[in-house]
């Protein structure tokens, strides 16, 4: 079955994920409030605590979604056992659209 996802939450959710990509830019993550975050999203603190429970938690979702995005890509590329320039041009389109949060983690 499947869930019915509010937009305003998948909208909210981005904001977040964004200012704290963009904080990650310019400070390590334990310099980090959630408050500067909430500021950066245009939330309240409520909200982001609606989301996540901390800062370090909001990174290790991140880590996951990138993670779990990358597998897929990677899986439908590679359904015939066989990797081709397509695949790899696949994969490198995938850390492009990520490319933020990739630099920030790495």
């Amino acid at each position: 079955m499947k869930k019915n996802i509010d937009h305003r939450v998948v909208v909210t959710e981005k904001w977040i994920k964004k200012a704290f990509i963009d904080l990650l830019m310019v400070k390590p993550i334990y310099c980090i409030k959630v408050k500067e975050v909430c500021e950066n999203a245009g939330i309240n603190r409520g909200t982001f605590y609606l989301h996540y429970k901390d800062i370090y938690d909001l990174l290790d979702k991140l880590k996951d979604e990138l993670l779990e995005g990358f597998n897929q890509t990677l899986m439908e590329q590679i359904k015939h056992n066989e990797i081709t320039l397509s695949t790899i041009e696949h994969i490198f389109h995938y850390f492009k659209e990520n490319r933020d949060f990739c630099i920030v983690i790495i």
